[in-house]
């Protein structure tokens, strides 16, 4: 069962929540196939003119210790963007959670905080969000934008590599499937609802760039 987190944990405290954010590995997950988007590799559809992936580490960069990029085609572009980029070696083709199984072997902090790729909305506080709410007991956290769950917008402790490979390997291939073994608890977006809006489609790119773009 999900419960809604509005409340502030001990590291709301401004020096504390620094300390915490610097505890966090930010994952980009860019390794999806894009089938519903003509096979286009979305990372680089561009919203006034700029990658999606650049917009993404635009606002993610300052938020946290160390960024990095699951990727399996592009891989050069992808480096010459000045952050580690971790190919699905292991489970390729099961979808985000092979991209989260592979860089957990590359994560050296205690938390991991995923977020698709296609999601320009990402605000600048993004991680901090999840630092308010996380306590030392705390296995998953999920965004929720007040209607619904966003199981790529994520929190997840980094020694839960080895629960995550079982599932894999028992054909397991829906995040929210693992999620929900952990009794996850929600972190709530409902101020900020397009937080976690993605791109799957002509007619979302379409939406973005006319919602998204407007802002710039």
């Amino acid at each position: 069962m999900f419960v809604v987190v509005t409340t502030l944990a001990s590291t709301a405290r401004v020096g504390d929540l620094l300390t915490a954010m610097q505890d966090v590995t930010l994952l980009i997950l860019a390794g999806g196939a894009g089938r519903r988007m003509e096979g286009q590799d979305k990372a680089w559809l561009e919203i006034n003119g700029q990658p999606l992936i650049e917009i993404l580490l635009t606002s993610l960069r300052p938020q946290c210790a160390q960024i990095l990029i699951s990727a399996n085609r592009n891989i050069e572009k992808f480096s010459a963007l000045g952050a580690p980029v971790v190919t699905d070696e292991h489970y390729r083709g099961a979808g985000p959670l092979a991209g989260i199984y592979n860089a957990l072997a590359h994560c050296t902090t205690p938390n991991l905080i995923t977020v698709a790729v296609d999601t320009p909305g990402i605000p600048a506080n993004y991680v901090s969000r999840f630092m308010r709410v996380r306590t030392a007991e705390t296995r998953i956290l999920v965004a929720h934008d007040g209607v619904r769950t966003h199981p790529a917008c994520a929190l997840l402790a980094s020694d839960l590599r080895a629960s995550l490979g079982d599932f894999l390997q028992t054909g397991g291939r829906r995040v929210q499937d693992w999620q929900h073994k952990f009794n996850p608890q929600w972190v709530d977006f409902s101020d900020a609802p397009d937080s976690c809006y993605n791109i799957n489609t002509p007619d979302d790119l379409a939406h973005a760039i006319q919602h998204f773009g407007a802002r710039a």
